[in-house]
């Protein structure tokens, strides 16, 4: 009568078990640049298309009060200043203008993916997007019965209006990444566009469009603060 055959069940060894360990690892290492550039194509898509949410929500605004931009700030009656965001809350989500925080359901246009959660302020002056402080929104706060804002773009394809934005100055105060004006400075040390997007930055223009680009692209050779040139003024005017 024959035998019963007997089967031994093989397992890792211990070199094979490294070997293994050690292909997973150098997959891994060869596979996370990979995720982290989707991860980062997925952020930026996000904030460009915020980026136009945004200039369209303004856009609403312009429309109920007879085509002018919104005012980088208005300063009411009672000595309230409120940033240009706020004015536009009954736009993105009907909340009330008497709020100067950014709340859960505004949030969603005002923060860029980029930031981390722990960098966002909920105060309205620390957008992820910075507003065109003199070409667009007028520079000074406009006040009850003072003088009108900015009616019209004499170059909108060229004018630049929200962008990615921080505050040299109050990121190293650690108080959030962003701010909610814009302007062309850069020396450093005050209100300008934010390369968050390897290296580039979202903006909106004038008649719509979106396009990312880099700090020195949007600058004068000069490094001039207040250029009078496009893509900051154009030939904008007060009507």
């Amino acid at each position: 009568m024959l035998g019963k055959e007997s089967h031994t069940k093989a397992g890792f060894t211990l070199i094979e078990l490294l070997v293994v360990i050690a292909i997973m690892s150098l997959l891994v290492s060869i596979l996370m640049p990979s995720l982290k550039n989707a991860q980062e194509l997925a952020r930026r898509t996000s904030c460009a298309s915020q980026v136009k949410g945004l200039f369209l929500t303004s856009e609403y605004y312009r429309s109920d009060y007879n085509d002018y931009y919104v005012p980088i700030r208005y300063l009411n009656s009672g000595g309230t200043n409120y940033p240009w965001a706020v004015l536009l809350f009954p736009y993105i989500d009907g909340a009330s203008t008497d709020d100067l925080t950014i709340s859960n359901q505004t949030a969603h246009c005002l923060y860029c993916p980029s930031v981390a959660m722990e960098l966002r302020n909920k105060s309205a002056s620390y957008t992820s997007y910075g507003y065109n402080r003199f070409g667009v929104g007028g520079n000074q706060p406009y006040v009850d019965g003072g003088k009108k804002m900015i009616r019209w773009l004499g170059e909108p394809g060229e004018t630049l209006v929200f962008v990615d934005c921080t505050s040299v100055n109050q990121l190293a105060k650690g108080i959030g990444d962003g701010w909610y004006e814009a302007y062309n400075d850069p020396t450093g040390g005050g209100m300008f566009l934010f390369s968050r997007h390897s290296g580039e930055a979202n903006i909106a223009y004038g008649d719509g469009h979106v396009s990312p680009k880099r700090q020195q692209e949007i600058t004068d050779a000069s490094g001039k603060v207040y250029s009078n040139q496009s893509p900051w003024f154009g030939s904008n005017c007060y009507p």
